[in-house]
């Protein structure tokens, strides 16, 4: 009993490998159960090497002893005793209108660990905070580590201090998420109804755009081409500017298809959930707003269609279904095919009126077309380059290459974005900025 109490008095010696503390941690530490089973999730079985002396049975209710693991296991302290539910390989990501989050944030968390888009939040400055915290504290309870990201706050409504007004946007997750910064034109932002984030789901890159379209009557005479409007950034920046799962979602107040911004879209193999559901998945379209119209949607990329195995359509909130996606995502590695496609070529510096290509190829029956193409689009380039340095213009190497690929290229899936800054720092103003920018951005 001295040497026990001397272990715990002296910290040297305790440290000694014959003492009582130092065995328990090299023989059950979680770092190497984690090592050697994996991160904790699964049931470890860490066996001694060897047995722990003989104490009385008075120390053997005391908080020393109280810390040896059960059938050998390993105990685990702060966040790694709340490990969160595992994803396995399936993601669940969703979409609802709450019609105002204040108030149900327990009916949220019913749905389950995944993403979740919301449209109408109708959160303040103020009352963001409050449901955020109240989301936090109640997930813990289950456990789970959620992150609410919003975008711009509701404007508070007539004669009250903290109500929002029916607009609002954000994005509740259980995967490590961030808010992307883009270069939103003021109004569109300010309008509480966009938002692009990013997530990680194991090692995949997920990019999501929330929306909450303007609602067709005397207030929004024009809803149609206002959300068109709102909807522009989501298809240059989104659509266009990046590559990866990404979906758009939200309760866009019209039907699928009826935007324009949905029909281009479209011609970049983009597809709304429910439809393509419809014919891979034999999916029966429902309803989704007041059991009439299909006003709430998700709309996915090529490469997220690629990850869909299942689709839900359920009523969880009031007016609005819920629909849930359920995405294949893979442990490891994620790589894409792309095309490479050149640059645009800078015509605004150009005088192209009195120029025509100098260099001319002919189709004939006996020519390969592949060839052909090949020929046509580099002489036409070489032309042009040779006129523009005629005028004292260089057309950049990023600009050529027309017709001359015939294979994608495969690539690793990476993502790197910048931290975001703290208040009083230089801010970042567009996420997708290129490397060059991010390293110099780091130094600042």
């Amino acid at each position: 009993m001295l040497i026990l109490l001397a272990n715990l008095l002296l910290p040297a010696a305790a440290l000694q490998p014959t003492s009582t503390l130092a065995r328990f941690y090299i023989d059950s530490s979680a770092v190497s159960a984690d090592r050697e089973v994996g991160s904790g999730e699964n049931g470890c079985q860490v066996p001694f090497q060897r047995p722990l002396p003989q104490v009385e049975p008075s120390l053997q209710a005391s908080s020393f002893f109280v810390m040896e693991p059960l059938d050998g296991g390993t105990i685990r302290y702060g966040e790694a005793k709340h490990p969160g539910p595992p994803l396995g390989n399936m993601l669940t990501v969703g979409v609802n209108n709450p019609s105002g989050l204040r108030q149900k944030e327990q009916t949220l968390l019913d749905l389950g660990p995944g993403i979740w888009s919301l449209a109408e939040t109708q959160l303040s400055a103020t009352t963001f905070k409050t449901s955020s915290h109240i989301l936090r504290k109640e997930a813990r309870h289950q456990n789970r580590e959620v992150r609410l990201h919003g975008g711009s706050p509701a404007p508070l409504r007539v004669g009250s201090q903290w109500a929002g007004s029916w607009t609002g946007v954000a994005v509740l997750a259980d995967v490590p998420t961030a808010t992307l910064n883009i270069p939103w034109p003021a109004e569109h932002w300010t309008s509480g109804r966009v938002l692009i984030t990013r997530h990680w789901a194991h090692k995949l890159p997920i990019s999501i755009g929330t929306f909450y379209g303007f609602a067709q009557g005397p207030t929004w005479p024009k809803a149609r081409q206002l959300s068109d409007q709102l909807l522009e950034t989501f298809t240059q920046e989104l659509v266009f500017g990046m590559t990866g799962v990404r979906l758009i979602m939200g309760d866009f107040n019209q039907e699928p298809e009826q935007l324009t911004q949905h029909r281009i879209w479209m011609r970049q193999g983009w597809r709304n959930a429910q439809h393509i559901a419809e014919q891979l998945l034999q999916h029966q379209i429902l309803p989704t707003c007041k059991g009439v119209n299909e006003r709430d949607q998700i709309w996915l990329s090529p490469e997220a269609i690629q990850l869909l195995r299942g689709i839900q359509v359920f009523d969880h909130f009031i007016d609005h279904s819920t629909i849930a996606l359920q995405l294949q995502v893979s442990r490891g590695d994620s790589y894409v095919y792309r095309w490479p496609r050149p640059a645009r070529i800078p015509w605004h510096d150009l005088d192209v009126e009195d120029w025509t290509p100098s260099q001319v190829h002919h189709w004939t029956k006996s020519q390969d077309p592949t060839e052909f193409l090949h020929q046509w689009a580099k002489g036409f380039e070489d032309s042009l380059t040779t006129y523009a340095a005629e005028a004292g213009i260089a057309i950049p190497p990023r600009c050529h290459g027309r017709a001359a690929r015939l294979k994608p290229t495969k690539q690793q899936q990476t993502t790197p974005i910048s931290r975001p800054s703290r208040e009083g720092e230089v801010c970042l103003k567009n996420s997708m900025a290129g490397t060059a920018t991010r390293m110099w951005f780091k130094q600042l």
